[in-house]
């Protein structure tokens, strides 16, 4: 009989990662804010990496992003 879940051990990221998020951070940061006329719920950078992330995933289309 199962007695739960094994505890949760915390690894720290590795460098690679790190210094990815970093250098994603740094060139789409930059990106001019074309919503400034409406109060966005979202930063764009966190839309930028979603788009990314679901296309690398093999999203075509806005409806499969938002899959």
């Amino acid at each position: 009989m199962s007695k739960g879940f094994a505890k949760l051990v915390k690894q720290s990221p590795p460098k690679i990662i790190k210094k990815l998020k970093r250098s994603v951070i740094e060139e789409f940061g930059r990106l001019e804010e074309p919503r400034t006329k409406r109060e966005p719920k979202h930063l764009l950078i966190d839309l930028v990496a979603i788009v990314i992330l679901a296309t690398l995933s093999g999203a075509d289309n806005m409806v499969a992003v938002e899959t």
